[in-house]
């Protein structure tokens, strides 16, 4: 998939599947975050993992309070 596609699964979910709509609940820039995440994901250390979400810890998803590291923005 190319990153518009992750976009828009990220944006609406897929229904009937474990993967939710986030368009709702975060603004256009966290989208983008999310998709530069997930391309790095297969390449990343459980301790570079462990680190990131240990930064964003007190994120609460309907939220948005804190923002993706600056590495996963796009």
């Amino acid at each position: 998939m190319d990153d518009a596609e992750l976009y828009w699964i990220m944006q609406n979910g897929i229904k009937m599947t474990g993967m939710p709509a986030f368009g709702s609940t975060h603004n256009q820039e966290e989208l983008w975050a999310m998709v530069a995440f997930t391309r790095c994901l297969p390449e990343m250390s459980q301790s570079e993992y462990e680190k990131i979400t240990e930064a964003s810890e007190g994120h609460h998803q309907a939220g948005g309070e804190d923002r993706a590291p600056a590495a996963f923005r796009k």
